[in-house]
């Protein structure tokens, strides 16, 4: 996160969009991410851990889905870039942040 600080002016400056892992690195710059609710994650690991334990694994799934839904969009970062990120807003919940250099 703290190298994002190093290199999304360059990025910004040359017209690349730069997507990343996390929202904090968009916080940091960087231009969008797409991400989970990680309260919402944890209670479905919860969830399901305590099915595993108390029911066994048999009739369980191999694996789970779990929507993402939510877009962090820097809205400095995108008006450098002149992008208009209002496309994400019907793909889940659009949060919009500054640079706050952290």
């Amino acid at each position: 996160m703290a190298a994002e600080l190093a290199v999304y002016e360059s990025l910004k400056e040359a017209g690349i969009p730069h997507y990343t892992g996390a929202d904090s690195f968009v916080r940091n710059g960087a231009f969008a991410t797409c991400g989970v609710n990680y309260t919402d994650l944890g209670a479905k690991t919860a969830d399901l851990a305590y099915r595993a334990i108390t029911e066994g694994m048999e009739g369980m799934d191999d694996y789970y889905l779990m929507d993402g839904g939510i877009i962090t969009v820097n809205t400095e970062t995108a008006e450098a870039l002149g992008l208009d990120y209002s496309v994400y807003s019907d793909m889940g919940e659009l949060v919009e942040v500054i640079t706050t250099e952290e």
